[in-house]
């Protein structure tokens, strides 16, 4: 029924937001994390590139996750200006770490 179908779509609008709001939580909890962020885009550019390999249907309105090519566009975008190297303790945690790594051998 048309009702049914308008209330889906909109859910499904609804959670593809707080998608798109928890890949950005997520990015910058990693840089603060001192992960390199670009590693979380490449994936769904991985993703995408599977996607259109495997000639998948173009993105549905009714679908509750955004698209892999729009999570890939938006996380490269964020994680141009949300990495690591926003974070100063980064660098000499880093620093520490591989120093701790060559003592080991």
């Amino acid at each position: 029924t048309l009702l049914a179908n308008l209330r889906e779509a909109l859910n499904a609008a609804y959670s593809r937001h707080h998608e798109t709001e928890a890949d950005e939580l997520g990015c910058r909890i990693a840089a603060m994390a001192c992960y390199d962020t670009s590693h979380g885009a490449h994936t769904f550019e991985k993703m995408h590139e599977f996607d259109t390999a495997v000639d998948k249907k173009k993105h549905s309105i009714m679908a509750s996750h955004p698209s892999s090519d729009e999570r890939f566009e938006n996380l490269r975008q964020i994680s141009a200006t949300e990495n690591m190297h926003k974070y100063s303790y980064c660098q000499r945690w880093t620093a520490r770490i591989q120093r701790a790594l060559s003592r080991r051998e």
